[in-house]
């Protein structure tokens, strides 16, 4: 506070004069504004900075070679599944056909 001719000045948080004939209740409600500011913009730049680390996360999963291995290994798993199956395939019908000679003779 600063003195004036024998009075106390009051200041506001953002450090200018208050006029005398503001009470201290409207003080309070000047450090209420001010710290309702400070949050609001504290918490916009924690969301904005998450956001940023979200679209960096993203972007290095896209480039990452993890993804293009595991791709490679499912073409691989499906190649060896269809190979299996065809060969099976190929197993039951020689028996079935060994089968059928042996009952006609």
């Amino acid at each position: 506070m600063m003195r004036s001719k024998g009075r106390e000045t009051a200041r506001s948080p953002t450090g200018r004069p208050v006029p005398e004939h503001h009470t201290s209740s409207s003080m309070i409600n000047l450090a209420r504004v001010h710290d309702k500011y400070g949050l609001k913009k504290y918490w916009e730049e924690k969301i904005e900075s998450h956001g940023q680390r979200m679209g960096n996360e993203d972007s290095r999963m896209k480039n990452s070679a993890l993804s293009k291995l595991r791709e490679e290994w499912v073409q691989r798993l499906q190649f060896r599944n269809q190979h299996v199956i065809e060969s099976t395939r190929e197993q039951q019908i020689r028996r079935a056909q060994r089968v059928q000679g042996i009952l006609r003779v």
